[in-house]
């Protein structure tokens, strides 16, 4: 391996083969056969990975459904065989399936639905490919786990599972109640009163004198005893006082 894109070839042909290897398995394991979309759901593929895997292995495809060549498919048949058939069964087997599921609407798995009817896998097959051939099930759920259910029509469900009686049952009566408003205790009214009374009021005089220049003036003057005042300023502001007087002798 001598470079990046060797390794990069390696990886997407290891990822392929692992893709590949699901979808024959899936095809194994349903022996009806499964759509290009089943086969993108049951191994989690994308549907472009899946029709590529298909054109690259040998498979048969009939009316879009797919199967593996040369691996023996459950052969379709709408009458069961009479030696196949249990005790169980009365009539055909597709029929008592549809019976038989009308009293679990919410489905029940291969092995259920064997057991209870003591169908083989080859009865089994025939009669659930009748079925949904004909619309009356439906499939659900995860691949190695599936459920079949009546299809869903209003007429077809059993009136015996509507929730609605159940429902009626389970309904509480709710008495109404009185609510009863508390009553206020009066005793934060009497603190507030209280607290009220104990307000001080206190009364502050203000004295207040304004000298204009002129009477600085004349109170520096006789102040110092000295009859020229000069007022420096320095930027609109007092910063001192310089005092003088001249005699002539």
């Amino acid at each position: 391996m001598n470079s990046a894109a060797d390794l990069k070839r390696l990886h997407e042909q290891t990822a392929l083969q692992k893709a590949k290897d699901k979808v024959i398995d899936a095809l194994k394991n349903d022996p009806l056969g499964l759509s290009a979309n089943q086969l993108m759901t049951v191994c989690r593929l994308s549907i472009k990975t899946v029709k590529n895997i298909l054109a690259t292995i040998d498979v048969q495809e009939e009316h879009g459904v797919y199967f593996l060549s040369g691996v023996a498919r459950a052969e379709i048949s709408t009458e069961p065989q009479a030696e196949q058939v249990a005790t169980v069964v009365r009539g055909k087997v597709h029929d008592a399936i549809l019976q038989y599921l009308h009293d679990f609407p919410a489905g029940l798995t291969k092995p259920e639905l064997m057991a209870a009817l003591q169908l083989n896998d080859r009865q089994f097959t025939n009669g659930i490919y009748k079925l949904k051939n004909d619309g009356e099930i439906i499939r659900t759920g995860k691949f190695g786990s599936y459920k079949y259910q009546l299809k869903t029509n209003g007429q077809e469900m059993n009136t015996e599972v509507i929730a609605a009686p159940a429902a009626e049952k389970n309904v509480i009566e709710v008495q109404p109640v009185e609510i009863v408003k508390p009553v206020s205790d009066p005793q934060p009214v009497d603190v507030v009163s209280s607290l009220k009374s104990q307000i001080k009021t206190v009364i502050t005089t203000k004295n207040h004198l304004t000298i204009t220049e002129d009477q600085l003036y004349v109170l520096l003057s006789d102040l110092f005893g000295l009859n020229t005042v000069n007022f420096c300023i320095d930027g609109g502001r007092l910063v001192g006082v310089n005092l003088s007087e001249e005699v002539v002798a």
